[in-house]
């Protein structure tokens, strides 16, 4: 990811060079990203957050190794044993700390969460999850936590199998009912699954706790491991069904059926594109607005090939008035009129949609 920032810069930084040529233009377009720096910030802390879990555990497997060792002198003895302790005291107050962070970046835009720059600088820390209130945008807050609790009771309580089976209970059991009670997720599939997930983890919570029973017979124990085995294939078993449900449904039906309405709608307009120019050039004179509509379509589609030339050729701060496509650019708009007539809705809404926003 970070070298492919750096390529897409020094690339970029190429095509300014020879902005003149059009194919060198569109290669600079295609790796220029104006939010580069902020989106591979905001994706390396999402990919810390999705892989919170197993940055805790590896963390905490490191502390144990300093907080049993007699002598703390043997991990600050070499330049490499110096560097790693270095690298898990820090990992230690960045898992820490992080959950905490979050609550404050969320807590600070409460009610404004949904405004486009939020949605740009921290929407990745509430994304997919209902805003309107604070008990639904700290979902993630909460995952966080429970996963920091997790991995330290597993860690730190080792030599005690029953309360970590105990803590794991009464954490599935809270999230339980806090996605019953609350629902933060933004569409009822989402919950569903989470609870689905969730009442998985509590009955088989409940099951391991029931292993640890001395006083338990031995065919009870069988049944029970049965019981967990069958629970858990059929977690495994639903959670398939749903993903091949919805990669067939909604990520390969539905976009073909919309592909096809598209083909079908273009098919249209070409259509009736050309039965305007066969009316124009069989009965010229006599239909001005078809005329009129033609020039305007024309001129339209010559502005929109050079406008993303143009906010990139901005973007770079690069002089392009003596471009011939600038110059054609901005004769088709003194000619046509095309941002006045776009503001005054002076032709159909399709081709002032089409004249963009300076166009």
């Amino acid at each position: 990811m970070l070298l492919f920032f750096i390529l897409a810069k020094i690339i970029n930084w190429i095509c300014t060079l020879f902005a003149k040529n059009k194919t060198v233009r569109l290669i600079g377009m295609y790796f220029y990203d104006p939010n580069a720096s902020k989106n591979l910030k905001n994706s390396y802390i999402k990919f810390f957050m999705e892989a919170y879990f197993d940055n805790c555990f590896c963390t905490f497997l490191n502390l144990t190794s300093l907080l049993r060792a007699k002598d703390l002198n043997l991990f600050f003895s070499t330049r490499d044993d110096i560097f790693s302790s270095m690298v898990t005291i820090f990992y230690v107050l960045t898992i820490l700390a992080f959950p905490v962070w979050v609550f404050f970046k969320i807590k600070a835009k409460l009610g404004y969460l949904n405004h486009k720059e939020n949605l740009e600088n921290i929407g990745f820390l509430y994304e997919g999850v209902k805003i309107k209130q604070g008990v639904h945008a700290y979902y993630n807050v909460f995952f966080l936590s429970r996963r920091l609790l997790t991995a330290l009771v597993l860690m730190f309580l080792k030599e005690n199998p029953f309360f970590q089976c105990q803590f794991l209970l009464v954490f599935s059991t809270m999230n339980f009912i806090y996605m019953i009670s609350e629902q933060p997720l933004s569409t009822p599939k989402e919950n569903f699954i989470e609870i689905f997930n969730e009442f998985t983890i509590m009955i088989s919570a409940h099951i391991t706790s029931v292993f640890l029973n001395v006083a338990i017979p031995q065919e009870a124990r069988d049944l029970m491991g049965w019981v967990l085995m069958g629970l858990s294939a059929v977690n495994i078993v639903v959670n398939l069904i749903i993903i091949v449900y919805g990669t067939a449904v909604y990520d390969m039906y539905y976009p073909l059926v919309d592909r096809f309405e598209l083909s079908k709608a273009r098919k249209q307009f070409v259509l009736n594109q050309a039965n305007k120019k066969y009316l124009i050039k069989k009965l010229p004179g006599m239909l001005e607005e078809f005329e009129s509509e033609e020039e305007f379509h024309k001129g339209i589609l010559t502005v929109k090939k050079f406008h993303l030339h143009r906010q990139w050729l901005e973007a770079n701060g690069l002089d392009f008035s003596e471009f011939e496509e600038e110059k054609e650019y901005q004769a088709i708009n003194r000619k046509l009129g095309l941002e006045i007539k776009a503001m005054q809705r002076h032709f159909t809404q399709g081709l002032a949609l089409a004249c963009w926003k300076k166009t």
